[in-house]
């Protein structure tokens, strides 16, 4: 199975070299852990390598979700946006939690042959959107089944509660479904280097039952760790020589080259928006 960098510092040597493809990656963390940042990053990594992004957001506005990255230091973000290879789906989660039922397998439909990275930023609220536990985990599966088809996903998940106690209800069933769980906790006062970054389960991997531990800023595979502990971007790549073209690249011949084949472009479906461009 290939794998994929994940964009985020230090996090490949803990995943034996990054993400497998067409898997999922369950990301929990409390509230300012980094959840979206890392998702970002995600994102901005598989961009640069000549693949698509699916941001589904359940929380922030699409427009903050840009501002934010833009001032983290991604300064061409609207680029993407504005080329199509990178489209945000705005809903909340009673809404996507319909979209998923009536048109998920129609959007999908529309996407399959590009190579994707897809993010739900954060799953939480489309769980709490059904009641019953079974329905829970029927919506999850269904969504994170169909998703994969277009490529890899990432979903986060916000913890509430007793810190590192990852038996909450609206936890167990993602971590479950997922292939991958990645535990993001704050840095103490006495370890003020990094925050703590954990990879309890990669699945399909040697050593996967053991959990791994690490920080956003150690050195992994990619590159010298930065002071601070800050989630960056990875340093000098190594190209996939499968994702280039003889002879070919991005613009002015950096970056691997785009997939000539059209993109899906904005759409309403069913109180979901799905937008080639940030609604002003």
């Amino acid at each position: 199975m290939e794998k994929i960098r994940s964009g985020v510092y230090g996090l490949n040597a803990l995943m034996d070299g990054g993400i497998n493809e067409h898997t999922t990656t369950v990301v929990i963390g409390s509230p300012g852990a980094g959840k979206t940042t890392f998702a970002t990053q995600f994102l901005r990594r598989g961009l640069e390598e000549g693949e698509d992004a699916v941001f589904i957001t359940l929380d922030e506005a699409p427009q903050e979700i840009i501002k934010n990255a833009k001032l983290m230091g991604w300064e061409d973000a609207e680029s993407y946006i504005e080329s199509g290879n990178m489209v945000f789906v705005d809903a909340g989660g009673k809404q996507f939690s319909n979209f998923i039922r009536r048109e998920l397998a129609e959007f999908v439909r529309e996407w399959e042959g590009h190579a994707a990275r897809i993010v739900v930023d954060p799953l939480t609220p489309v769980l709490w959107s059904v009641k019953e536990k079974y329905e829970q985990r029927e919506l999850v599966s269904f969504l994170l089944r169909q998703t994969r088809r277009i490529g890899t996903v990432l979903c986060t998940l916000e913890e509430h509660g007793v810190v590192a106690d990852l038996s909450a209800p609206e936890l167990i069933i993602p971590m479950y479904l997922g292939d991958n769980v990645i535990h993001l906790r704050y840095a103490s006062h006495d370890r003020p280097r990094g925050g703590p970054l954990r990879a309890p389960r990669p699945r399909g991997q040697e050593g996967a039952a053991e959990p791994r531990e690490g920080r956003r800023g150690d050195p992994g595979d990619d590159g010298q760790a930065r002071p601070g502990g800050e989630v960056e971007r990875e340093g000098a790549r190594e190209p996939h020589a499968d994702r280039r073209h003889a002879g070919g690249g991005g613009p002015g011949g950096r970056g691997p080259a785009r997939d000539p084949r059209p993109r899906p472009r904005g759409v309403r479906a069913g109180g979901v928006t799905c937008a080639g461009s940030v609604t002003r």
